[in-house]
């Protein structure tokens, strides 16, 4: 489909602090809506909820269309698992990867030898999620992601992309099939998970609200948003910045990383063949910008002429810090502190210690492969000072397109429009690029990021 017919696509954004739906024509974006996510406890969210608001949101979406075929693309969360049964009588929570669901399983795990496939076990794999879901709750047929339950609740059909199956730990990244050996050894019974799809799917047609509905798409939110951003060439990398902190490179098909460093091959999407990003991912980045915008400093007057040489360090609980890190701390500790430092020092010892983290996650990935163009999104992005200080750390410029707080409902609508064929002239007309942030220059930074790792060596 050309982006000059006269089709409209729409997008559903299923996220872990908010649903968002979206419509676009051949000229752009027409209109954009969400609903906020309810939890029943850290980590768990109210399924009843979010289906009944994602469901709310598909029709509001679908009043502000005027074609008569509509294109649907979803794009999710990944690894946030549900259960539920054949008629949807039963749902049980979605326990995504901030629940402790992850790590209490492999603790049951650890009399048993699992060989080569604990790289494959981490607390943050789905796979671990969907065992606890399929001890606790008997009465299910089904389990899955939040978009395998929505594509299920819509059209019947349990299927998963291979950018979703994936954070399960249980696809293979060059069979492209289930690791039956890992099911198994969890004793998952196959039937209940999802058959593995391409992200382009066919001929699946339904009819919803007396609209005719053609689901074309289903891809991995980072996936949809580094395609977004127009990162499709090597040395492109988009970092994202919402409740996690993203930092994924394309690397086209060379599957690249080392978990060690903490940077994970993932699959980017399958069309003739798999692609692949390295991915570098720093826990509940927003979650804490957001305490210290609330409760200590302002970030969006957060000064770039920062005294390096005695500014404090800080390293937070586990749940702050990122893949790269498998032992945990119980609390905030902070580093270097004396009686001449105020609260505005502490504030920014915290917000520049995880300032830190990102540069190091940046060099991690750097060295696997050459980077040279950096774009930033998700909804922190919208901070320009912040914008400003994350030029000036990674010391060089980075890109900001305009619709950067939901690039990847543009990325899956460019993939849609482009029938399979990405390009940048087709993200460009809808995502243009809207600023270019040069790098200042930051006196005694480097400095500062050597004591922070020294101090992260140090305590790992």
């Amino acid at each position: 489909m050309e982006l000059n017919q006269e089709y409209n696509v729409v997008i559903l954004d299923l996220g872990g602090s908010r649903i968002k739906a979206s419509v676009f024509s051949q000229s752009g974006i027409k209109y954009v809506s969400y609903r906020k996510v309810s939890y029943i406890e850290k980590g768990l969210i109210n399924t009843e909820n979010y289906v009944r608001n994602t469901i709310s949101l598909l029709k509001d979406a679908l009043k502000n269309t005027s074609s008569e075929k509509i294109y649907l693309g979803l794009c999710s969360q990944r690894a946030s698992m549900v259960g539920w049964s054949r008629d949807l009588d039963i749902l049980t929570p979605t326990y995504t990867w901030k629940h402790s669901s992850g790590w209490e399983v492999i603790k049951s795990l650890k009399d048993i030898d699992l060989g080569p496939y604990a790289l494959f076990l981490q607390p943050g794999s789905g796979i671990l999620r969907i065992k606890f879901i399929n001890d606790k709750y008997r009465d299910i047929d089904f389990v899955g992601g939040l978009e395998s339950l929505i594509t299920y609740y819509l059209t019947k059909n349990h299927i998963v992309s291979y950018s979703l199956a994936y954070p399960y730990g249980t696809l293979d990244p060059f069979s492209m099939e289930w690791i039956n050996e890992i099911i198994d050894l969890l004793d998952i019974p196959i039937d209940t998970l999802p058959i593995i799809v391409s992200e382009y799917l066919e001929n699946l047609e339904f009819k919803f609200d007396n609209r005719n509905i053609v689901f074309s798409l289903l891809i991995a939110d980072q996936s949809a948003s580094l395609v977004g951003n127009g990162a499709l060439e090597k040395g492109r990398m988009k970092i994202t910045m919402g409740t996690g902190c993203f930092l994924d490179l394309y690397t086209g098909s060379d599957f690249i990383g080392d978990p060690n460093a903490g940077v994970n091959p993932m699959l980017l999407y399958v069309n003739g063949g798999p692609k692949f990003m390295a991915e570098y991912f720093i826990y509940h980045w927003g979650d804490i910008l957001d305490w210290v915008n609330e409760h200590m400093y302002r970030i969006d007057k957060i000064p770039i002429n920062v005294d390096f040489a005695k500014l404090p360090l800080s390293i937070p609980t586990l749940d702050y810090l990122s893949t790269e890190f498998q032992k945990s701390l119980k609390k905030f500790s902070l580093f270097g502190l004396d009686l001449d430092h105020s609260i505005k020092d502490i504030s920014l010892a915290i917000l520049y210690s995880m300032l830190a983290l990102l540069n190091r996650g940046y060099s991690n990935i750097k060295q696997f492969d050459g980077i040279n163009m950096i774009y930033l999104d998700g909804g922190w992005s919208l901070n320009r000072k912040l914008v400003q200080v994350i030029a000036s750390i990674l010391g060089r410029p980075v890109i900001l397109r305009k619709y950067r707080n939901i690039s990847s409902m543009v990325g899956a609508a460019s993939m849609i429009y482009g029938d399979g064929e990405l390009n940048s002239k087709l993200i460009d007309n809808l995502n243009p690029v809207e600023d270019v942030i040069e790098p200042a220059n930051l006196e005694y930074w480097d400095k500062y990021v050597e004591r922070f790792n020294n101090l992260l060596n140090e305590f790992f």
